[in-house]
């Protein structure tokens, strides 16, 4: 499939997964904790002699990754010219916000970019500015989860930090509703409107998270788990996975920011129905009375009739479950791999 392809990838990228890995029979993984620049530039070099690609793709979704990106951009114009193709995959956080993409990567490693690929549909707008609007290429954010998962070891317990695939997570209804997250939650919101309704909610954050907007004490239907305590991403996961519904409240000075993506594209793979907040930003993976439930930001009578909703209309609740399970189907690796596939063609043949 891209046997004249090198990926350059961390092997902590989001959507590095088994099958994604091996559909790429080049790949050459940078560990910025464990290399330098130097280093992996002679490496680079050897690796492109050796197979001669006829497209780069840059993985740069890890943080902290973009001095490196620049390095192998300008290295690979630089050495090589117009002969490779260069398409760019963005951290998520850059692909919300094309400015901190600019000030991370600067102009001159975007301009020899031919493709840049991003997940919100909102993107184009802000990259008007900025002079790179034609080399954006939208992919659905299909995720995997990186976190770290408790072991016992005897009579210990050791934090382990490992890759959890959402595939291999065991999907049912146990009758809850599920909420979780670590940026930008308007938690304070969501626990009001789901105080008093007959629905438990599971909530999994860190305090630092949760008491950013909510001081209270948390009413008898709200169980919370503490990830600061647990350091267990695996939770997260099967809470998500054993729940009917599920809810990302965003905090309304994440407007305009898709916030909650993750856990939205997340939710979605599982079929589960949402409700979460209207924003341009999930326009491609969000509609109303499709999959889900939209809410103003912070509208707390909005978020107590939504759930409402999805607890005493089972037609529109089965509903909204289907229209997640046709929408799961194009967040697969598969599909992730298929349209990167159709834009190495499209760089190529331009």
């Amino acid at each position: 499939m891209f046997e004249k392809t090198l990926l350059v990838a961390s092997p902590m990228d989001i959507w590095i997964t088994k099958y994604i890995a091996e559909c790429f029979p080049n790949i050459l993984f940078y560990n910025r904790m464990v290399d330098s620049s130097e280093l992996f530039i002679t490496s680079l070099s050897e690796k492109i002699k050796a197979i001669s690609p006829n497209t780069v793709i840059i993985a740069s979704t890890n943080v902290g990754s973009e001095n490196i990106t620049k390095k192998i951009v300008k290295f690979v114009k630089s050495s090589f010219g117009d002969s490779i193709k260069l398409i760019f995959i963005t951290h998520k956080t850059f692909s919300c916000q094309p400015d901190l993409l600019v000030k991370h990567i600067d102009k001159g490693a975007i301009k020899c970019l031919d493709a840049i690929v991003y997940y919100s549909m909102d993107v184009k707008k802000r990259c008007k500015q900025y002079g790179f609007y034609d080399k954006l290429y939208f992919i659905p954010l299909w995720v995997k989860q990186i976190g770290k998962i408790n072991e016992e070891i005897g009579e210990n317990i050791v934090t382990k930090t490992i890759p959890l695939d959402i595939s291999e997570i065991d999907i049912c209804d146990k009758g809850y509703a599920f909420s979780g997250g670590f940026a930008r939650r308007d938690y304070n919101s969501l626990i009001n409107a789901v105080n008093g309704l007959p629905v438990n909610l599971h909530l999994e954050t860190s305090d630092r998270e949760l008491r950013r907007t909510y001081k209270g004490d948390l009413p008898k239907n709200v169980s919370y788990n503490n990830r600061d305590r647990s350091c267990s991403a695996k939770s997260f996961f099967e809470q998500m996975a054993e729940s009917s519904f599920v809810i990302v409240p965003i905090d309304r000075v994440a407007k305009g920011v898709p916030r909650g993506l993750t856990s939205l594209t997340q939710s979605i793979y599982m079929g589960k129905p949402i409700i979460i907040n209207k924003s341009i930003a999930f326009d491609w993976y969000v509609k109303e009375g499709e999959n889900a439930l939209l809410v103003d930001y912070g509208d707390v009578n909005g978020y107590k009739k939504a759930i409402s909703k999805m607890i005493n209309n089972k037609d529109l609740f089965n509903k909204l479950k289907s229209g997640s399970e046709r929408i799961a189907k194009k967040l697969s690796a598969e599909s992730f791999t298929s349209s990167l596939e159709k834009l190495c063609k499209k760089v190529e043949n331009d």
